[in-house]
């Protein structure tokens, strides 16, 4: 899931995996798939071409609640790069 949200060329697909992420993060415990999943989620909002990847992104780390990806949403919104 990780790899098909950061490459695959169906915009679909990669926002089904950011909400798959999200579902799945919830459940693992703090190690390296779950570094690596937040890592996907993060790249996705901050790059994805597609707005609804970005969403998905977005959505999933908020229900995660990791620091990281709450601290980089509030950054580029506060930027105003997204």
């Amino acid at each position: 899931m990780i790899e098909a949200l950061r490459q695959d060329p169906v915009a679909a697909i990669r926002s089904n995996c950011a909400w798959s992420l999200g579902q799945l993060c919830r459940e693992l415990p703090s190690n390296v798939i779950y570094a690596t999943a937040i890592d996907a989620l993060i790249e996705a909002f901050a790059e994805d071409e597609d707005v609804g990847v970005r969403e998905d992104a977005k959505a999933s780390m908020l229900k995660v609640g990791d620091p990281r990806g709450l601290q980089v949403i509030e950054e580029i919104e506060r930027d105003g790069l997204i």
